[in-house]
């Protein structure tokens, strides 16, 4: 991942009830760079350009994406979209205006962007990050323990299975299951086969090392995420027995997750306070 990416706040909101846990917008995690485009300058034109481009193109592709480069001098700007393998064209669109929302919300004016939710994944920069595999960890969860009864041994050797079925996959986006286990994981779509299945074990191996017996769990890389949960339970529904989310980034780069937004807004005034009141 490039060094510019390296460098953003990870913005992470956990959801603490079940009521938005299968919304196919529902917010995962947001990344901004901290450099900031000029107003009115190339560079947001360019920006601009690039952000109606994907917005167009989601509502007849699950995938895409371009290079804005119109305005000079300004460097060109990369950007995707994706959304979940089996999200109908329309939910796409919708889901990729929520991110589009959400970016202008969370990252207004940031050189370089990324937002994740429940069903589709969009960003942008200056990097060349397209066609470049990348498995650094932006952000996992996990949820409670298994249900009183359900074995554990026998329920690890079938999240395992179903992990396994998953990295020898040909698509970008898969679906596996094992005993009474679901797992699913997608790629972007910029990777090859090969790239992706490295991908899913990386991130399958993330989810072993963090969430051992939990019920269900999910980790999310830069080209790739991965999720599983027992079939028959509620899927992404780890409310307040869930044991929160994390971030992390190679090189030990700065990064830090709130559970209220509201949190987020009063550490953010605080700062601007200590900067220019």
């Amino acid at each position: 991942m490039d060094n510019l990416f390296f460098h953003l706040l990870l913005l992470l909101l956990t959801t603490t009830t079940f009521s938005t846990a299968d919304d196919s917008t529902s917010f995962i995690y947001a990344g901004c760079s901290q450099p900031k485009y000029a107003p009115n300058s190339p560079y947001q034109y360019n920006v601009e350009s690039l952000l109606t481009s994907l917005d167009n193109s989601a509502s007849f592709s699950s995938y895409s994406n371009f290079t804005s480069s119109a305005a000079s001098p300004s460097p060109p700007i990369y950007g995707l979209f994706q959304c979940r393998g089996d999200l109908p064209l329309p939910d796409c669109s919708a889901c990729i205006r929520s991110a589009l929302s959400r970016l202008s919300a969370l990252c207004p004016s940031a050189a370089s962007a990324a937002v994740q939710l429940r069903s589709c994944y969009l960003r942008y920069g200056n990097d060349s990050f397209l066609g470049h595999p990348d498995t650094a960890l932006l952000y996992k969860t996990c949820s409670s323990g298994l249900d009183s009864g359900v074995d554990s041994v026998d329920f690890l050797v079938s999240r395992d299975g179903a992990f396994s079925s998953l990295t020898g996959a040909g698509s970008s986006y898969r679906v596996g299951t094992a005993g009474g286990v679901r797992a699913e994981a997608q790629c972007v779509g910029d990777l090859s086969g090969a790239e992706c299945s490295d991908c899913v074990g990386a991130a399958a191996a993330q989810v072993k090392a963090s969430c051992g017996g939990a019920a269900s769990g999910e980790a999310y890389l830069g080209k790739c995420y991965i999720r599983y949960y027992s079939v028959g339970a509620r899927p992404y529904a780890y409310g307040n027995g869930g044991s929160g989310g994390s971030a992390g980034g190679e090189h030990g780069m700065v990064s830090y997750y709130h559970r209220w937004w509201m949190y987020y807004c009063c550490y953010s005034f605080l700062f601007y306070c200590a900067l220019f009141c």
